[in-house]
């Protein structure tokens, strides 16, 4: 619990179980009183022994202990199979996530609107403009974005993608695709 100090405890009664003792200290009033007693000292927190003697204890007779102990434990198992189900739950929604961009981004995601024009006739047009190009560099256009407009577009796209949950690294992922696009 606190690692700047070994400290040994003994029970003085007979009427409270370790594996009780274990989760009562660590709940309720007795967490209170031991978060009320952390000392900082040169940046490490730690407890005084004097004060690990003085926590208050509920005790109860030992079959409710028993019974406490019996309901905890379903409790825990429950939350150990929710923590499970989710992490299931995340690794499916990143994988369809992964699946909806694939289709996104080679037009199988939406019907093609009728108004576009065909894939061959822009790729015909993307071999024109590799014509056009001298020494691997395209001659400027007329009409050519300015930098401010440029900006503005990346940014609304980033803000789609953050506001869809997008993680951070996923979302230097999906920036670099649309800058290289």
């Amino acid at each position: 619990m606190y690692p700047d100090k070994l400290i040994q405890t003994r029970l003085s009664s007979s009427l409270t179980g370790p594996s009780f003792l274990e989760k009562a200290l660590n709940c309720g009033a007795s967490r209170r009183f031991v978060e009320s007693k952390i000392r900082t000292t040169a940046g490490q927190s730690g407890v005084s022994g004097a004060d690990i003697k003085s926590i208050p204890v509920p005790v109860c007779d030992v079959a409710e202990q028993a019974l406490i102990q019996e309901w905890l434990g379903s409790k825990l198992t429950k939350v150990a199979y929710l923590l499970d189900a989710i992490e299931n739950a995340l690794k499916r929604s990143e994988a369809l996530r992964q699946c909806i961009l694939i289709r996104a981004f080679s037009g199988k995601l939406v019907a093609q609107n009728p108004n576009d024009e065909p894939a061959s006739i822009l790729l015909e047009r993307i071999k024109a403009e590799k014509a056009e190009t001298e020494n691997g560099k395209m001659k400027i256009k007329s009409r050519r974005m300015n930098t401010a407009s440029i900006v503005s577009r990346v940014w609304s796209f980033c803000t789609t993608l953050r506001d869809d949950g997008v993680s951070y690294g996923d979302y230097l992922e999906q920036l670099t695709y649309l800058i290289f696009l």
